[in-house]
């Protein structure tokens, strides 16, 4: 079992993001796919745009702690033998083996690889087991280059 995307809902304040350190970034200008589907996680990726941000450090407080992984890409075959028909074209999905991978509240978050010294941003994180991270499942994202043409509209 998978868990759910969150599903956005409606208000009439903006949304507020929280960046490391509690500052407050407030934005209006939110685009969700217009063909996103929360009942299937089909095409879960939205675009948020703020005017700036700047970063007062260049460290991380002793209670924030900068998380990452090197996890392998496995094929979409491998990741629908365990979510079904969860897993779409515009998905890529990253192996859970030794219990590492994405947790809850990671939901966002970039799938990166590396190619000649730069980092290159391939998936955004999508969903994961409802079981947990640390229990070797596999986890899905969305396919970047699924979106390119979404994302530069």
């Amino acid at each position: 079992m998978v868990s759910s995307p969150l599903t956005p809902s409606p208000s009439s304040s903006a949304p507020t993001l929280s960046s490391p350190g509690g500052n407050r970034i407030v934005t209006r200008d939110i685009s969700v796919h217009p063909s996103w589907s929360p009942s299937t996680a089909a095409n879960d990726i939205a675009v948020l745009r703020i005017s700036s941000i700047s970063f007062t450090s260049g460290s991380i407080n002793t209670a924030q702690r900068l998380s990452s992984v090197t996890l392998p890409v496995i094929t979409n075959a491998e990741c629908a033998a365990v979510f079904g028909p969860w897993v779409h074209n515009s998905n890529v999905c990253t192996s859970g083996a030794g219990g590492r991978g994405t947790c809850s509240g990671d939901s966002g978050g970039p799938l990166v690889v590396t190619s000649n010294n730069r980092r290159i941003l391939i998936g955004v994180t999508s969903f994961g087991a409802a079981d947990g991270c640390a229990k070797g499942f596999p986890a899905a994202f969305a396919r970047v280059t699924s979106y390119v043409s979404c994302l530069q509209s």
